[in-house]
């Protein structure tokens, strides 16, 4: 399904929807049976409420406990000083 366009068409567009999650809910049926667990008679959509109490959680970390943020700000200080060090040659 390499489509290069999208169609205007409401109900065209609703069909291609309907179809991708019945291909997500075959793959995942058959990951599920793989592993021996039950399979899905529908996939669980994500509710607004889930995701914005997840934000709510990333909010709450502290800045000093994210450790990608304290390595991201090592790397944007070393590379000020190296860029320093370049304009001053």
């Amino acid at each position: 399904m390499a489509e290069k366009t999208v169609s205007l068409n409401e109900a065209k567009r609703r069909a291609q929807q309907a179809d991708i999650e019945k291909r997500q809910l075959a793959i995942e049926n058959a990951r599920r049976t793989a592993k021996g667990e039950e399979p899905l008679k529908e996939l669980k959509k994500e509710d607004e409420d889930d995701v914005l109490a997840q934000a709510e959680e990333d909010k709450k970390t502290k800045p000093e406990d994210d450790a990608y943020l304290t390595e991201t700000g090592h790397i944007l200080i070393d590379y000020l000083k190296l860029n320093t060090r370049l304009a001053k040659q």
